[in-house]
């Protein structure tokens, strides 16, 4: 277990991502550049995954629309952060290290390990502006990028949560480190899990960690509008439409998406499925 694990706190028979919650939070409070909203739900039969629209070009400062959650096999994961530059995109590192045999376990050592190497190489570019490196990483959380992986089994779906944080100023050779937590354990029928990266206004608005949720309580409606919320709070930050996909066993589907978002591979998922 790593020390990032033993930092979780465990309330009954449910695990609280508390600490993980905050590193995710985090996000919140890098430039505008590295902003955005994604959200993971997971209950005992499904995972809820969640991701506003906006993408921005580091250098240009341009918007443009789109799908920040990609299927690779039965898997599938979202980012936030600095997620690409010239030459290197996260995505299709994922691909690279997802695709294809192995256990989810071996495609996340290879995908950390890649990951790694890439934003060590974003990273030492950014340096030689320094105005744009002061702009990404001078705060005081100095997350690089944030990665939820959800991945779709036989029994109940697991998520994997992958936290980069740059820990090196910029007159020295770059140092990153990474957090990592693991969700594959059965949840006690009504009680949940969450991990959000980028939510600040709706924070306050998530469920008690301690109790059930009440059978009034609707995921996806909440989940539509927490998002929404961010997005009026701060719209350079975050753009409306929201996506949202449901996975649960041997199944995966959008509940809403744009045009810019793959239809899900039912074919893909399941001869992937082990």
């Amino acid at each position: 277990m790593t020390p990032f694990e033993t930092a979780i706190m465990k309330i009954g028979e449910r695990v609280s991502i508390f600490f993980l919650f905050l590193c995710f939070m985090l996000i919140v409070f890098v430039s505008p550049a590295l902003s955005t909203t994604i959200i993971a739900i997971r209950t005992s039969n499904e995972i809820i995954l969640a991701a506003d629209s906006l993408g921005k070009w580091v250098e240009t400062g341009q918007n443009s629309s789109v799908c920040k959650i990609t299927q690779i096999e039965n898997i599938f994961i979202t980012f936030a952060g600095r997620i690409s530059a010239e030459g290197i995109n996260m995505t299709d590192i994922a691909r690279d290290a997802f695709s294809g045999p192995g256990t989810i376990d071996d495609k996340i050592v290879r995908f950390n390990a890649k990951t790694m190497n890439n934003l060590g190489l974003i990273v030492n570019e950014d340096r030689k502006n320094k105005n744009l490196f002061n702009k990404l990483y001078n705060t005081k959380d100095r997350v690089i990028v944030t990665v939820l992986i959800a991945v779709v089994n036989d029994s109940y779906p697991t998520y994997f949560a992958l936290c980069y944080i740059l820990a090196s100023s910029i007159d020295q050779p770059v140092l990153i480190k990474v957090m990592d937590l693991k969700s594959i354990s059965p949840l006690k029928q009504g009680y949940y899990e969450s991990l959000v990266a980028g939510g600040d206004s709706f924070i306050k608005d998530l469920p008690d960690y301690n109790k059930p949720l009440p059978k009034s309580f609707n995921i996806i409606e909440n989940v539509q509008g927490w998002i929404t919320k961010e997005a009026r709070f701060a719209p350079d930050k975050v753009a409306l439409p929201v996506d949202i996909l449901r996975l649960s066993p041997r199944h995966a589907e959008w509940v809403q998406h744009k045009k810019e978002c793959q239809e899900i591979n039912e074919t893909e998922l399941l001869h992937s499925i082990k």
